[in-house]
């Protein structure tokens, strides 16, 4: 998988390699949604605290069928 950087082409759900603390010397990698130019959080409207060095997707959605 290629890890890109950058603004991603379009919205979705991203795997983002971030640094919210600097206890490690490797990013954390994170979920996070790209809507509107920011990056927030899975399931919130809060916007990431830490810079965004990277990022894979948009994943891919898989719709519940019974």
């Amino acid at each position: 998988m290629k890890i890109s950087d950058g603004e991603p082409p379009r919205p979705g759900l991203y795997v983002a390699y971030i640094s919210e603390n600097f206890q490690s010397r490797f990013l954390e990698k994170k979920l996070l949604v790209y809507y509107g130019g920011s990056w927030t959080y899975s399931g919130s409207d809060q916007k990431c605290r830490g810079t965004v060095y990277g990022w894979i997707g948009p994943l891919p959605a898989m719709e519940f069928i019974e």
